[in-house]
């Protein structure tokens, strides 16, 4: 990983990234080509390769993300299903009547 942007960019430079994360509290956003690359290292090896397919990259990565929110969301509704079939389901003739407060 390269932690040091005067490593590979210039100062003035024009790039193209991905907003990765955004921190409205602190005022601070992460920025990444990390998912524009179409084979690691390519920010290095071959710059214009990234950003001739930059868009199409950052589309193919977001489409994926969407993709692991859905697999994620049926997940934790086929869960939730799961465990209301093992939970018994409480009914008026489960209550014990001695504790009922009218």
């Amino acid at each position: 990983a390269i932690t040091a942007g005067g490593a590979v960019l210039e100062v003035e430079e024009k790039i193209k990234v991905m907003v990765i994360h955004h921190d409205s509290e602190r005022g601070r956003i992460s920025l990444s080509t990390k998912h524009l690359e179409p084979e690691a290292g390519d920010m290095i090896k071959n710059r214009q390769t990234v950003w001739d397919r930059a868009e199409e990259m950052g589309e193919k990565y977001r489409l994926a993300q969407e993709a692991k929110l859905e697999a994620k969301a049926l997940q934790d509704a086929q869960d939730l299903q799961s465990l209301d079939e093992l939970l018994p389901e409480a009914t008026p003739s489960a209550v014990d009547e001695d504790f009922l407060i009218e």
